[in-house]
Parts: structure tokens; C-alpha cells; sequence
């Protein structure tokens, strides 16, 4: 049996009052109680959105959802009024100001990041929003803005001057890993053409100390840049030295993946499967061989043998995983 909280079954009482008695005189009054702030803050969560889509045109809804977005003590409810109000109130000029207003100061980074993205939404050609979203990309609080604000930059403004420069400086000295890895993403995707973009991402690979930066890189160029011919040079390179185990993993993941039919890559994963004394490098070139290379003979029985013998528990859990996907139909 499921058991719902009191805050889940006072949610649903309210959204089922104001769908299934919306003409009865006192469900207006009732739902602007529920909205008030020292209610639940799920029900005022639910009490906003009801109140935005089902009385639009009271003359009390449009004040209380600016006082909402602004005052309420509770995230969610700030970023529910916040959505109302830019997708119900367009035209009223005081609906950029605040969704500017709570873009930069609010305290919570999921409000900030919804006004953010009601902006790009509804007021993309105002000349205060590009300004504000490389505003957010570079010094927000919170990565997961930065890295909004960033990727909005790239799919929306790609031949604004200052994009590529932003994003390269992101993928360089952002302090946050996921920030500087889809910075990453982002030049390679949308600047392919462009001749700097392969030199820039080799460097990205080389880079010593970060190594989010070297596995983003490295897979941006087995996909985009396949056919370069330092490419395969490379990935073999930092399969085989690379001082993170993550991005020898990586390697050996594009390696197996897109070089498959190459003739020294199945050598190199039964190698390293074998003999590195990596767990995940070879926890890593067990799934690659379970995976693309279940009918050669040396397969299976490097599987049964992984999982009595390793010294690595999860290398142990890899490999008995991937035998049961590598078993011939009927064989248990």
C-alpha cells in the first residue's frame, strides 16, 4: 500500500476543489486563503498556480502573484509565481522588471534559474536580456545557472561576438567541473567549422590539471573529429597514460565505441582487462568486451574468470553483470 503524506493529500484537496467547484462562490476566497503565507507552503505552491489559470482576470490575482514571487519565504512557491506571471502577464510592464529582479537577487538558485529561462522565453529581443544571461553565465552563484545562462548563449546567440569568448573562458576558469565540461560541449557542437575549434579542443585535451576539461575534449573529438589524424593517436595515447582513471576510461570508452573495427583495439581492451592495475580501467574494458564483443571466444570465459578472481568487488559486480548479457540464449 502507498502511503501519501499530509502535505501530498492537502495538495490534491486543493487542486480538486478549484477544478471541480471553480463556480462555487466560495472557492475564490478560499483559494486566496490558501495562498496567504502562513498556509502550507505546498498548498500556497498549488493555491498559485490554480489562481493564475483559473481566475486570470480577478482583480486581486495579478498583486497577490507579484507578492508571491517576491516575499514568499518558500523557493518553490517564489518560482511558481514567478512561471505565472511571465507566461500570464506578458503585457503587464512590471513582469520583466521583477522576473530581472529575481534572475539576479533572489536567494535561491532554482528561482533565479526559472526566471532566467522565462526571460529567453518571452522577452529574448529586449536589449537587457543578453546582457543579463553573460552576466549570469560568468558570475552566478550557482553552477547550474551558470551553466543555463551559458548553454542558452550558445543555441540562441551563437553569432554574438562576445558568445565564443564566454564560453571558452567558462571551459578555462569556471570553478565548477559540469560548467567547464558543457562549455566544452558547446564550442565543439555549434564553432565545428571553425578552424580554432580542433586546436583549442587539443589543447583543452592536454590540459594538466583538470580533468573534466581532458575528458570532455577527448570525447568531443572522437565524435566530431573522428576522421582528424591525431585523433586515434590521442585517445590511445590517454588510455594508456593519462593520471585520471576517469579519462583513461573515457578513452578506452570512444576507443571501443568508434574504433571498433580498428585492429589493435580489441588487443588493448583484453590488455587492459587483464593486466591494468586500475579497478575502473578494468571494470571499464570488461563492460566494452561484454558489450561489443560477445561472440569472440576469449569473452566469456574472461567474464567467469573476473568474477571469482578479481580483488575489486565492483570489477567482480561488472563482470558477472555483463556475463548474464553475454550468455547465449537458454544458457543460465
Amino acid at each position: 500500500m502507498l502511503f501519501r503524506s499530509d502535505n501530498d493529500v492537502r495538495s490534491t484537496a486543493t487542486q480538486e476543489l478549484a477544478h471541480g467547484w471553480k463556480d462555487d462562490s466560495d472557492t475564490l476566497p478560499w483559494l486566496k486563503d490558501c495562498a496567504r503565507p502562513d498556509k502550507d507552503e505546498n498548498v500556497r505552491q498549488v493555491a498559485v498556480h490554480e489562481l493564475a489559470r483559473g481566475w486570470k482576470d480577478d482583480p486581486d490575482t495579478l498583486s497577490l502573484l507579484k507578492d508571491r514571487a517576491q516575499s514568499d519565504t518558500a523557493p518553490e512557491v517564489r518560482k511558481a509565481a514567478t512561471q505565472e506571471l511571465a507566461r500570464g502577464w506578458k503585457d503587464d510592464p512590471d513582469t520583466p522588471r521583477l522576473l530581472k529582479q529575481r534572475a539576479q537577487s533572489d536567494t535561491e538558485a532554482g528561482v533565479r534559474q526559472a526566471a532566467v529561462e522565462e526571460l529567453v522565453r518571452g522577452w529574448k529581443n529586449a536589449p537587457d536580456t543578453l546582457p543579463l544571461l553573460q552576466d549570469r553565465a560568468r558570475s552566478d552563484g550557482s553552477p547550474n545557472v551558470r551553466l543555463v545562462a551559458m548553454q542558452v548563449l550558445a543555441r540562441s546567440w551563437k553569432d554574438e561576438p562576445d558568445t565564443l569568448p564566454l564560453l571558452k573562458d567558462r571551459a578555462e576558469s569556471d570553478t565548477d567541473s559540469n560548467v567547464r565540461r558543457a562549455a566544452i560541449e558547446e564550442v565543439a557542437r555549434g564553432w565545428q567549422g571553425d578552424a580554432n575549434t580542433l586546436v583549442w579542443l587539443k589543447d583543452r585535451a592536454r590540459s594538466v590539471t583538470d580533468n573534466a576539461a581532458r575528458g570532455a575534449a577527448l570525447q568531443e573529438l572522437a565524435s566530431r573529429w573522428r576522421d582528424d589524424p591525431g585523433t586515434l593517436a590521442m585517445l590511445k595515447d590517454y588510455a594508456r597514460s593519462d593520471a585520471d582513471s576517469n579519462v583513461r576510461s573515457t578513452a578506452i570508452q570512444e576507443l571501443a565505441r568508434r574504433w571498433r573495427d580498428d585492429p589493435g583495439t580489441l588487443a588493448m581492451l583484453k590488455g587492459y582487462a587483464r593486466c591494468d592495475t586500475d579497478n575502473n580501467v578494468r571494470g571499464t574494458a570488461i563492460r566494452e568486451l561484454a558489450s561489443g564483443w560477445k561472440k569472440d571466444p576469449d569473452t566469456l570465459p574472461m567474464l567467469k574468470d573476473y568474477i571469482h578472481s578479481d580483488t575489486d568487488s565492483n570489477v567482480r559486480m561488472a563482470a558477472r553483470v555483463n556475463r548474464f548479457e553475454t550468455l547465449p540464449d537458454g544458457i543460465y
